[in-house]
Formats: C-alpha cells, structure tokens, sequence
C-alpha cells in the first residue's frame, strides 16, 4: 500500500480545516494486479467530504487503513487495536472509537493507494467473517449501543450467519 505525494500536506491542511474529530479518512485507490489504478470506492459516502456514522459503519467498514489518522487520545482510550484479532482489527477498531463518542471527517481526496493481490490474509474468506463475527458479538456486549444500534448490529450479525444470543 501507498501514500500517494503530498499525502501529509493534503491531510494536514484537511485537519486543520476540520478540527476537532477523532478518525481523519480520505479516499483510496486500488491498484489491480494488471497494474491499473482505480477508485476503490465511487459511492456518494466517498466522493464527498462527510462523516461516517457509527449506524454506517455497523452495515459495513467504510474506512480502508490506508490513509486513516486518529488521535493518539482515541487510541489510548480504547487500548489500541486488538491483538486477539487477525483480520479486522482495524473495523473494530473504528467502531469500538464511533461506539464511544469519536467523531470522524472523511476527505474525498484520492491520497492513498490499496494494493489488491493473490495471496494475502483477506484471502481467507472464512477466518475473515469469523473475526467479524467476534468484532459484533463484543460490540453487542458491550454495553455502548443504542437500541437502536444494537439492533442494527444483531441484524448484521444474523447476515453472517451468527446465532443471536
């Protein structure tokens, strides 16, 4: 994965304009296989400037870690990433941040790029739902959700094949 030129510069100058938030995103390229470079994401969410909600982010990951800052206070505060996690630690990671208060500013600027090949950990579709499973499952016990946002997660939950509890 890539930082593209002016990564920092673009993202400083984005902060600085938009102070205050906790999880700072901006928007990706893929690069292929074949060695094309193209949008990862084309959708209005990340084509425009905004915000990601946590009711967004509990129907799927928004944010890509390439190119995401957040503040060392948010990282402190919830512990860092999980390490019990092998996939996903960076989805639970932003919900765990959204589930607590964190707010999020999304720059529709392409500055980052995901490199997408064969054989990598997200490769394993199976172990990858099963940490997204454990990531809901955690976030449901939690105790931090709203109603409705419990639902939503349990709706997700029950897409993944997961028993409700």
């Amino acid at each position: 994965d890539l930082a593209l030129p002016g990564f920092l510069a673009h993202q400083d100058r984005f902060i600085r304009e938009h102070p205050g938030h906790e999880i700072y995103t901006c928007n990706v390229l893929a690069l292929t296989p074949q060695g094309v470079k193209t949008p990862f994401h084309t959708d209005e969410l990340h084509t425009r400037e905004g915000s990601f909600a946590l009711e967004t982010m509990l129907d799927g990951n928004q944010m890509l870690s390439q190119g995401t800052i957040f503040s060392r206070g948010i990282f402190t505060e919830l512990d860092g990433f999980r390490e019990d996690l092998r996939y996903n630690e960076d989805y639970d990671f932003w919900l765990r941040a959204l589930a607590q208060g964190a707010s999020h500013r999304h720059n529709p600027e392409f500055l980052t790029v995901y490199t997408i090949a064969q054989g990598t950990k997200t490769g394993d579709r199976g172990a990858l739902i099963k940490d997204v499973r454990r990531v809901f499952e955690d976030l449901v016990e939690s105790g931090t959700l709203t109603a409705g946002q419990q639902r939503r997660a349990r709706r997700r939950l029950r897409g993944l094949g997961t028993v409700e509890r």
